[in-house]
């Protein structure tokens, strides 16, 4: 499997980066899953630059704070999520 175009900000990244990554993406719009989404507020960064993003988390708390952000965000355990490839 190769895995290309796989972008990881990672646990401590910051709305900067996020503002300047989102606008380099190769889609005008580029759909981002945010895996372990916590309370939305990296999330709605990346919404606000641009892309269409989804929460995820595994904490009910953490759901409804993202939710109440106007972000979609969904219940889910990441160990559960099963992908083929990662573009």
């Amino acid at each position: 499997m190769s895995l290309t175009s796989t972008l990881y900000l990672g646990p401590l990244a910051h709305s900067t980066y996020t503002c300047t990554i989102v606008p380099l993406m190769p889609n005008p719009t580029p759909q981002v899953l945010d895996l372990g989404c916590g309370d939305g507020a990296l999330t709605v960064k990346i919404a606000e630059a641009g892309a269409s993003v989804v929460g995820v988390d595994s904490a009910p708390d953490m759901v409804r704070a993202t939710n109440e952000l106007g972000i979609e965000a969904s219940l889910c355990d990441g160990g559960d999520l099963k992908f083929d490839a990662v573009r």
